[in-house]
């Protein structure tokens, strides 16, 4: 769709949004500020589907973790076995702190691809750039967190 002009753009993702409405209902995740003409989207429905199941809380920004969760940026907290951070394409790890030394570029320093060198049982998906590009460092990188958390769960179980 990149070739084709801007207002063609803008109708198609319009028709696209509303036929998606129409068939599944409003998705339950906040609205981006950002047009679907000017970032890549979100494909498939399983987050949408696990949110309206009550498997994945959406919480609204982290400001800091707890000694059993998470505080956010309206002010509530909670406590949660799993927390996923999605920050979206910036490394946005203020929140973490003190918790999670980065490198000078601002990703988590790590002892592999994805392992935190500073916490068990924390990983990162996105924090490698290379030549492949970014959907292909994250499709890898989620590939080896699925497998690290596999392996960690049944260490701890």
């Amino acid at each position: 769709m990149r070739r084709w002009p801007r207002s063609l753009q803008r109708a198609i993702a319009r028709a696209v949004g509303r036929l998606a409405i129409w068939r599944r209902g409003p998705s339950p995740l906040p609205r981006t500020s950002i047009s679907p003409i000017d970032a890549i989207p979100l494909l498939g429905y399983h987050l949408d589907d696990a949110v309206r199941a009550g498997r994945i809380r959406v919480r609204p920004g982290l400001a800091r973790l707890t000694g059993s969760g998470a505080a956010f940026v309206d002010g509530s907290t909670g406590t949660y076995d799993a927390i996923l951070l999605a920050t979206g394409y910036r490394h946005e790890l203020a929140a973490l702190g003190p918790l999670v030394r980065t490198d000078p570029t601002g990703h988590a320093l790590r002892h592999d691809r994805v392992t935190s060198r500073d916490h068990e049982g924390l990983w990162f998906v996105g924090h490698n750039h290379d030549a492949t590009g970014g959907l292909s460092n994250i499709a890898r990188d989620a590939g080896a967190v699925a497998a690290a958390i596999a392996g960690y769960l049944r260490q701890t179980a």
